[in-house]
């Protein structure tokens, strides 16, 4: 019984090492696909008209499934995809609106010291 216990502690532990190594990978894999997003996003900003977001947002998904290793599949399902595509989109319109701000309140402060 000893031996039994042993064997399934092994396989356990055997088995949340296998897990743990793969989300890391996992892990190190998604810092190197925020990139790929960034930029299959301004790919597909650039290939399909304005207002056409559910074929954009379809393209950049498609991309991104075919960046990653079959292993990770596994391990992202539709809707983790989905919200990592979205949270890099949200990301990059937050920069580009602060961005635009900055440029207006440059521009409003020149407007200023010209008059003054």
């Amino acid at each position: 019984m000893e031996t039994l216990s042993i064997i399934v502690i092994a396989i356990i532990v055997i088995a949340f090492l296998v897990f743990a190594g793969c989300k890391l990978y996992s892990n190190i894999k998604l810092k190197g696909l925020r990139q790929t997003a960034i930029d299959l996003i301004s790919e597909a900003e650039e290939a399909y008209e304005k207002g056409k977001n559910n074929e954009k947002f379809q393209a950049v998904f498609n991309g991104i499934l075919n960046s990653l290793p079959a292993f990770a599949k596994v391990f992202l399902n539709e809707d983790t995809i989905n919200y990592f595509i979205q949270s890099v989109f949200d990301s990059i319109k937050i920069a580009l609106d602060a961005q635009a701000k900055e440029e207006a309140v440059d521009k409003a402060e020149e407007e200023n010291n010209s008059e003054g």
